[in-house]
């Protein structure tokens, strides 16, 4: 992902995610209301080799600080199993 790049919040209802950072820098934000912004959102800085485990439900969203390689590797996906609420680049 480019820098300055980011994937909308969104989460899955079926779906579950693990991400492997393989390098670069990004900041994640998790939560489980549909406010990326609100009291119950989280955000953390992800550096090369950590993992973070996405469970089905959980709405997230990707902003890469550096050019990054991110690898995903889940369960299978279903196109309309995206549920978008902010939209990415």
């Amino acid at each position: 992902m480019e820098k300055g790049k980011r994937c909308s919040f969104h989460y899955h209802e079926k779906k579950h995610e693990t991400f492997f950072l393989f390098s670069g820098k990004m900041e994640v934000r998790v939560g489980w209301k549909d406010d990326p912004n609100g009291p119950d959102a989280k955000t953390y800085e992800f550096n090369p080799g950590d993992c973070l485990e996405i469970p089905r439900g959980l709405r997230h969203q990707m902003i890469a600080l550096e050019d990054s390689n991110l690898f995903e590797f889940s369960t299978t996906h279903f196109e309309d199993d995206s549920k978008r609420i902010v939209k990415g680049d």
